[in-house]
């Protein structure tokens, strides 16, 4: 006998080209005992074909089955409560707090600057000035030792800053 059919329906099931009734026809040839002239290359999908049929008998949804499906869905949703505390509901006023405070500082540092910057302001009046030393060796004897008093404090300090960074210590 010829089996070019089978096999050519056989090709066109796995390409998806076959319909609904060339599919029943293959899964009931392949049910039947298998004839031993049969090719190999056809006879070898029989397992496949008697797997499927036996899944759907197999498969078999309880009574009631469409009936607990429509009840599931038209169940309202569940809404979960989140409790939200006073700082959560406060973070964008903070945020806003913080936005503006940083603005007030800017724009008071820019005022400070702009008006230590103005000409005149750092001016002696000289109509209010008043000379506290009429005598000028007495005067250059006064600002000599305020420097030399300056320089000692500077000295000292370099002497601590050396002695600090090698690790000595200096006796006071």
């Amino acid at each position: 006998m010829d089996y070019t059919y089978i096999s050519q329906l056989v090709e066109r099931y796995f390409n998806g080209q076959t319909t609904d009734i060339e599919e029943q026809m293959l899964q009931l040839f392949f049910q039947q005992p298998l004839p031993a002239d049969l090719p190999g290359e056809t006879a070898r999908y029989a397992p496949l074909f008697r797997l499927a049929q036996a899944d759907r008998e197999q498969m078999h949804l309880p009574d009631g089955f469409a009936e607990t499906v429509e009840a599931k869905l038209n169940i309202p949703p569940t809404v979960k409560a989140v409790t939200v505390s006073l700082a959560d509901r406060l973070k964008p006023l903070f945020r806003a707090a913080a936005a503006v405070a940083v603005v007030l500082t800017m724009g008071n540092a820019m005022q400070f600057t702009m008006t230590q910057a103005q000409p005149g302001s750092d001016e002696i009046n000289y109509a209010e000035y008043k000379d506290t030393y009429t005598d000028p060796g007495a005067a250059y004897q006064q600002t000599w030792q305020a420097l030399r008093l300056v320089t000692e404090g500077l000295a000292m300090l370099q002497q601590d800053t050396t002695a600090a960074q090698t690790g000595q210590t200096m006796p006071q």
